[in-house]
């Protein structure tokens, strides 16, 4: 069994002792001071500045450690449809701390923004559902999987709280794609490949007070090869990822 991680279960001594499944379970928390520093024609953030405020991290339920101090200086910069970089301090992020910062900071692509993909196109009423963008969400996705898919989706407008600058918008939303193929060999051949996403937020009209988003995500896969003496070799990968981000505007 491969994780989503990467990390694969130890080969045996024993040829038919059966594979064992390995997971892995990070959790981080990042509170900072972000300021924008550069912005894409469609207003999509492209690079920004954090100050670290605290920044722990806990791997498969052990106690939770800082890993970067207060006062550190972090600089996300988005350089593709999927790439980020990130510098700590000036420095290119450690290996141990860089898929830390990938959980914790979001930037959007050059295309895209959230309200390109997920907004609706016109005003939608309390109760209104919408279908987000499921073509540019599989472009977005399809570079990493490497392979066409179905995409579905729906949008809903939950609720809206106040009025004027203090109105806020409750949203929420699912995304499928199946028939997805993950980065394997070629002699492996994909079975089984999906990937759902569960969306919530709730959206201020203007910069100020908190702004929520959630997402819960679950992908699997199940992929085939010939091993040895008319053997099948099957590869199975389960992920499951949640994030919930608070943003507190000045």
């Amino acid at each position: 069994t491969v994780t989503p991680e990467g990390l694969a279960a130890p080969a045996s001594d024993t040829p038919d002792a059966p594979l064992k499944d390995q997971t892995q379970k990070r959790a981080v928390h990042l509170e900072a001071d972000a300021q924008a520093l550069a912005v894409f024609p469609h207003g999509g953030l492209q690079k920004a500045s954090f100050t670290v405020r605290a920044l722990r991290a806990t791997l498969d339920g052990q106690p939770e450690r800082m890993i970067l101090p207060a006062g550190t200086k972090i600089v996300a910069t988005s350089t593709g449809l999927t790439e980020k970089t990130y510098t700590v301090n000036g420095q290119p992020a450690a290996p141990d701390v860089e898929p830390l910062l990938k959980l914790a900071i979001s930037l959007d692509d050059p295309e895209h923004n959230d309200q390109m993909i997920f907004g609706p196109k016109k005003t939608v009423a309390v109760g209104e559902t919408w279908q987000p963008d499921t073509a540019v969400i599989q472009q977005t996705l399809g570079k990493e999987f490497n392979a066409s898919a179905t995409t579905t989706g729906l949008m809903k407008l939950e609720a809206v709280h106040g009025q004027g600058s203090d109105q806020v918008a409750d949203v929420s939303g699912t995304v499928t794609m199946t028939g997805l193929q993950p980065p394997l060999p070629p002699q492996f051949t994909t079975k089984e490949g999906s990937f759902k996403v569960v969306l919530g937020g709730s959206i201020p009209a203007t910069r100020h007070g908190l702004r929520k988003e959630t997402l819960a995500s679950n992908m699997h896969f199940v992929s085939e090869a010939a091993g040895p003496n008319a053997a099948t070799m099957v590869i199975t990968i389960d992920g499951l990822n949640k994030s919930a981000t608070v943003l507190v505007f000045p």
